[in-house]
């Protein structure tokens, strides 16, 4: 005979009656003998995550960046980094299962795992990764410059919730922009894994689903929606809001007469389980002992932050509260009126700047993907097409488990459809909006937290019910683990031909911004260039952080030489600059579009070109000026 044990997720055989005398002499039995056990456990683990933590700062000295290809980073690092990694994976995913209430110990080896993998190109980089990082650098300068966001110079300046953060804290801690930019993939992860634990304790109460969906998260999340942005910022705000409402909305009981009435369901599946106890058959979560004043003042304030910060995440945030709502049978009507409307209230005072710069607010093209369209497999390095087929297994695995793990929760007589509808959501965003192509990456970031919570409870559930041992359970999880970082690192890392940037791309911007003329364009070879990241990046005409750039002029794809590029630059106006840079050159070679010989060659011939005159040069990066035709040489 089987019966709810635990009212989540834990199923336990019923033994014959007992005295109680008999019983509490057998559980004082089995706390004496799991204490000692538990104890040389934790001393064992302790011991395992400081020499793996050791051992991680130990190979960072025997790095070798000059070995960065197209596998990324990963050739780049020695084995004992893989070696510190796994332990440090193992150990954690091991306690998880096995003494989940060794929060501290848990805490511990999440924060290693998250250093090991984030703090790495933090520590072994000259300058911040991502090229894209240094266009947020500018706007918080210019903000710190100008005390205020001048609306009409970048679409950016129109949610300035997170630069204003992000200034103040510079200036307050005396913490350089850069060394902020540099440290917010580490920073931003381990706010990652404590929002996702605080959000799971919303869906559960047993500890080994939230420290496995936590563990999930952080060796999924290969998105790279941890730099130095709005993004990060918006989705930590947006986890916390979901938390809350999750830890504060019941299960009702009843829902006749409201909008989404999920009861008859409930009662369903509660007859059919053979169940009349409609908390062990839902399941029950980690309230939150909040009065209603001050869940509305948190929850207005995150909002707020959201909704100033960034475009997108604001309609994630209502699409998760309208799924909790549905989900709980207990929508709150006058929170969501607030968000619409403030968020109505917002998108019209950003819109003179959209409306003019031609932003669309709906634009339908879900299969539209963020990847360089002028990709050449033939040409790229084999490193390319394995981090796409990484990415493919991660994003299509991680959805395909975490439905599969939502339906057995439903069959098991778990009808809480909070995570799986919250799930599932974000991906009602494409039907409107797929944000530049990377309307497909927000919904996996969004949705990760759920999935991996499904994805949890379903080796939870599954390994109790094979695998009465603990530990073969624990191993097991641990060897999936394990096959799920691989994937992740070469998704994570795999790209660091075109992340990975250097000093003389730095200087280069630098260059432009102190000496360059006012109002004239700056172009790029290829679209990968950490531009706009002085305060004075407002005073040279905006196009995006990617254009103008030679790849978007169809002539120069055909015939890729100085000529095509000076005709190109003609079409712009004016006597624009043409910039070529280390990260320029990894872009191209790790695309297939050029080798780095033919880029070395393009280079070399803009010092014969009479229509060129070199302005700045530095390392592998140099800098030409369009010269009027009546003022070339001969």
């Amino acid at each position: 005979m089987i019966t709810l044990h635990d009212p989540t997720t834990v199923l336990a055989p019923i033994d014959r009656p007992a005295t109680s005398v008999s019983r509490t002499a057998v559980a004082w039995r089995r706390r004496m003998r799991d204490r000692r056990t538990l104890s040389t456990f934790s001393v064992t683990a302790w011991t395992a995550i400081v020499a793996a933590t050791a051992v991680w700062i130990w190979s960072l000295g025997h790095a070798d960046l000059s070995r960065i290809d197209g596998y990324g980073l990963l050739p780049a690092l020695p084995a004992a980094w893989y070696a510190a990694l796994a332990v440090l994976v193992v150990i954690a995913v091991v306690t998880a299962v096995i003494n989940a209430g060794r929060s501290v110990l848990l805490a511990a080896g999440t924060v290693a795992i998250v250093l090991v993998v984030h703090a790495t190109p933090a520590l072994l980089y000259a300058e911040p990764r991502y090229t894209w990082t240094y266009k947020h650098l500018g706007v918080v300068n210019t903000i710190l410059t100008q005390h205020a966001a001048p609306r009409a110079a970048d679409i950016y300046f129109d949610w300035p919730g997170f630069f204003t953060a992000a200034g103040w804290l510079s200036q307050s801690t005396g913490i350089s922009l850069h060394e902020l930019a540099a440290w917010s993939p580490p920073f931003f992860n381990i706010l990652f894994a404590a929002a996702v634990s605080f959000v799971a304790r919303g869906l559960t109460k047993d500890l080994r689903v939230v420290w496995l969906t936590t563990l999930l998260f952080v060796i999924t999340n290969w998105v790279g929606q941890d730099y130095f942005a709005p993004q990060p910022f918006a989705f930590i705000a947006t986890l916390v809001l979901t938390g809350i409402l999750l830890r504060t909305t019941p299960v009702a009981r009843t829902t006749s007469g409201r909008l989404f009435d999920i009861s008859r369901i409930r009662r369903l599946i509660a007859a059919r389980r053979h169940s009349g106890d409609i908390t062990g058959t839902y399941g029950l979560f980690s309230e939150l002992k909040i009065s209603a004043v001050t869940r509305s003042a948190v929850i207005a304030v995150l909002w707020l932050a959201i909704l100033t910060s960034h475009q997108l995440s604001p309609v994630f945030a209502t699409l998760t509260m309208i799924a909790i709502g549905a989900a709980r049978g207990c929508i709150r009507w006058r929170l969501l009126a607030f968000m619409i409307v403030t968020e109505v209230a917002w998108v019209a005072y950003g819109y003179p700047y959209l409306s003019t710069h031609n932003f669309a607010l709906l634009d339908f093209n879900p299969l539209h993907t963020s990847s360089a369209s002028e990709i050449n497999p033939a040409l790229a390095p084999p490193g390319m097409q394995l981090r796409s087929y990484a990415v493919y297994a991660m994003y299509f695995g991680m959805f395909g488990l975490g439905v599969f793990g939502g339906l057995l929760r439903v069959r098991r007589g778990r009808i809480d459809m909070a995570p799986v509808l919250v799930a599932v959501s974000p991906i009602t965003m494409l039907a409107v909006q797929n944000y530049g192509g990377e309307g497909q990456l927000r919904i996996y970031l969004f949705a990760m937290p759920y999935l991996a919570f499904l994805v949890a409870w379903l080796l939870v559930t599954l390994g109790q019910y094979r695998m009465p041992n603990a530990r073969i359970r624990a191993a097991l999880c641990a060897a999936l683990a394990l096959g799920c970082t691989a994937p992740f690192l070469l998704s994570y890392f795999g790209q660091e031909k075109v992340n990975h940037v250097v000093n003389d791309d730095v200087a280069a911007v630098e260059w432009f911004y102190d000496h360059g003329t006012p109002g004239q364009w700056l172009c790029f070879v290829a679209p990968n260039f950490p531009s706009r990241m002085t305060a004075n990046y407002i005073d040279f005409p905006i196009r995006s952080d990617t254009n103008p750039n030679l790849l978007s002029s169809p002539e120069f794809l055909e015939r890729p030489s100085i000529p095509e590029a000076v005709a190109f630059m003609q079409k712009i106006g004016g006597t624009p600059y043409l910039v070529f840079t280390p990260s320029q050159k990894g872009y191209l070679e790790y695309f297939g579009i050029m080798t780095g010989a033919e880029y070395d060659r393009l280079q070399a011939q803009a010092a014969t070109s009479s229509r060129l005159r070199l302005v700045h040069r530095q390392g592998q990066a140099s800098m030409w000026q369009l010269v009027p035709r009546r003022h070339a040489k001969k």
